[in-house]
């Protein structure tokens, strides 16, 4: 973590949108309009809001009555370091109908589209474009990465599918549930509605190259009063419907999850019973699919190994394929004092969840129990909810998504710990181990879509996109890590002085190397024994200068948006991460940090 490092105040990019509408609905009148007059109307639409590097940009449509004679149209990036800059400017008619033009929406990136009255000093409309920087050809060892998806909660246009593809998606994870399923005792049934129902979901996703976690859940009015199945009877039936939705999604299947977050259940006398009948009945009709116990949020919001350890303790270990943990976090590299977990890092003693941490615990459990399909974490992510105390701004969210994929991709202390000292370790984590058990098998970030309109509800924002499909800054994120983490392998990651806020992680492609950089926002100062020891803004921005000695082919920023390297080969770093692809054959890559700037 930093020691040097350079904490700038920069002023916070506003990318919340205003009481205005996104795509396909009103938004609101200008200052000094008749708001409550019924003929005022404002709309903007884009579609599509997504495509690939070289491809046909999008037709952004306005309505607008009364019809102002000029409207202007506006398109800037967030850069690095937070500003924003400006790449095209445009007016048009009121009522109007454009082709965006290839220069600059040909090239990869995240666009803010902004209309304006020029009359006005207020936006009419802010619709976000995602520009996807050409994905590597997946490599055998990388991670799978996912998203949820609420397909089974809600109609969601088959365009949506379209736009997972072009984040690189590899697995949705989405629950079909139990009562949904089985509404007459003994009779299952696919939900056909909503979204075209598990038959619809199955065609598009074979179409799209994707599969499916599905999450088994829920209690059934039908059983055991609505409650908790642990009657025979109940049992038995929830095992049959898991199994049923499993075959029912065939070849685009991935795997089963038993059950949403079962530590809130006791682990040996009412969640194991349910588990051990659900993945034998699991194995007998989908045999090479992943079986994952549900361990859920756990203690101070990481993964609990207590829990785990008693659940496949209990049930034995061949039950199921892998664990499920929800690490929910302030911040991936930084993360936060859980004063009250049980999870203590034998190394340094404390209690700080962070991706590290949660790493560390969930791939003691893999070597442990020898799960062939290890750690996976099915639900992490961050709301961009307008209120303050709830939500992250647009930029960090997008900061922490791609930073959870890259954090995620480096192997776990618990694999690097053959020289530390602890009975822990040596129980879960022998060298022995190591060569055959995996890492982190997969991580799905929360969610791939808002489930809400209301901008300063938690629950209703933590989307890529929006509810009309239209991206957030993280949908651009996500994808250009995913595409470059795909077809690579974890190689190193390079140290810097202790407290350093600066991050570099190497990768190997198949002839090439990708070097990531980044800055955290905060280092404790000694060893953290309190929250208050890990308290930080959480708009806080940093930046660090590294040099870069070695020969660079390419540079991405963090939306995937061509870069160029200083001749002095000194690369400012932020939150936001920069990918830069080696030339293969030349000087070894060296990266220092420059103290003091």
């Amino acid at each position: 973590m930093s020691a040097a490092r350079s904490s700038f105040g920069f002023a916070i990019v506003g990318f919340a949108i205003a009481a205005i509408a996104i795509v396909g609905i009103g938004f609101a009148a200008p200052a000094g309009a008749a708001a409550n007059d019924a003929a005022a109307h404002r709309a903007a639409h884009i579609e599509p809001s997504v495509w690939t590097e070289g491809g046909t940009p999008g037709r952004l449509e306005i309505s607008a009555s009364p019809t102002p004679a000029t409207l202007q149209v506006e398109a800037q990036r967030v850069l690095r370091d937070g500003t924003t800059q400006t790449v095209w400017r445009h007016d048009v008619a009121g009522d109007a109908s454009i082709v965006l033009p290839a220069t600059p929406f040909a090239i990869a990136g995240f666009y803010r589209l902004t209309v304006r009255d020029p009359g006005s000093d207020s936006a009419l409309a802010t619709l976000g474009v995602s520009v996807i920087a050409p994905a590597l050809n997946r490599g055998a060892a990388a991670p799978l990465f996912g998203v949820n998806t609420h397909f089974a909660q809600r109609d969601i246009p088959d365009r949506a599918y379209a736009l997972l593809r072009l984040a690189h998606v590899d697995l949705i994870r989405d629950q079909w549930t139990w009562s949904a399923v089985e509404s007459r005792a003994g009779r299952l049934i696919a939900p056909t509605q909503p979204s075209g129902g598990i038959t619809h979901a199955r065609a598009m996703l074979l179409q799209s190259g994707i599969r499916i976690l599905h999450d088994c859940a829920y209690t059934n009015p039908l059983y055991d009063g609505n409650r908790f199945p642990t009657s025979a009877a109940g049992i038995a039936a929830f095992a049959r419907y898991c199994a049923f939705v499993a075959q029912e999604f065939g070849p685009a299947l991935y795997g089963s999850e038993i059950w949403n977050e079962s530590n809130a259940i006791d682990a040996a006398s009412t969640y194991a019973p349910l588990a051990r009948a659900t993945a034998q009945a699991l194995q007998r009709a989908v045999p090479e699919a992943a079986i994952l116990q549900g361990g859920g949020a756990g203690a101070g919001g990481g993964a609990d190994p207590f829990y785990e350890e008693s659940v496949f303790k209990t049930i034995g270990a061949d039950c199921c394929t892998g664990d499920s943990v929800h690490p929910y976090m302030t911040n991936p590299d930084v993360g936060y004092f859980a004063a009250n977990s049980r999870l203590i890092n034998p190394v340094t003693q404390q209690s700080i969840v962070n991706i590290a941490f949660v790493s560390f615990w969930t791939d003691y459990i893999s070597h442990l129990f020898k799960l062939v399909r290890g750690s996976n974490f099915t639900e992490i992510g961050w709301s961009t909810a307008h209120d303050g105390r709830q939500g992250v701004s647009e930029e960090k969210q997008a900061a922490y998504v791609s930073r959870s994929l890259l954090d995620a991709s480096e192997p776990s202390a618990c694999t690097r710990a053959s020289g530390v000292a602890s009975a822990i370790i040596d129980r879960g984590c022998a060298p022995t181990a190591t060569a055959v058990i995996p890492d982190l098998r997969s991580l799905f970030v929360y969610d791939f879509e808002d489930d809400g309109s209301d901008p300063n509800n938690r629950e209703h924002n933590f989307g890529l996109v929006r509810q009309d499909l239209t991206p957030k800054m993280s949908y651009s994120a996500y994808a250009q890590a995913a595409g470059v983490l795909r077809g690579t392998e974890f190689s190193t990651a390079v140290r810097f002085a202790q407290r350093s806020l600066a991050r570099a992680l190497l990768f190997r492609e198949s002839t090439r190397t990708w070097l990531v950089l980044w800055t955290a926002e905060f280092a404790p100062d000694g060893i953290a024994k309190s929250p208050a020891d890990m308290q930080y803004p959480k708009d806080a921005r940093t930046q660090s200068t590294v040099v870069i000695d070695g020969a660079v082919d390419e540079c991405r920023e963090w939306d995937g948006h061509p870069c160029d390297i200083p001749a002095d080969r000194h690369v400012q770093i932020t939150n936001l991460p920069i990918y830069l692809r080696l030339i293969p054959g030349r000087a070894a890559i060296d990266v220092r940090e420059v103290p003091g700037v």
